[in-house]
């Protein structure tokens, strides 16, 4: 169980970081707002993954599209104020 966590934070620094890039325009978020992101996506995207049983490429996939979706609502919502 450990190890599923210590996977998801670095497999998530790596996918918050992606989404970052791939999302159009500037985000006012730091590195903390994108590693939170990224585990998000990278958690759900596992969890999908294993309980549809689909291949490991899929789950990042998924998570890569989770997590730009969650950064454009990031956006969204912080440049709203």
């Amino acid at each position: 169980m450990v190890l599923f966590w210590v996977w998801s934070v670095i497999l998530g620094a790596v996918i918050g970081v992606l989404a970052r890039l791939i999302h159009p325009g500037k985000e006012n978020m730091g590195w903390l707002m994108t590693l939170i992101i990224g585990i998000i996506g990278a958690v759900v995207g596992r969890a999908m993954a294993s309980a549809f049983d689909w291949l490991w490429w899929l789950s990042l996939v998924i998570s890569l599209v989770i997590a730009v979706i969650l950064v454009a609502i990031y956006a969204r919502i912080k440049g709203k104020k």
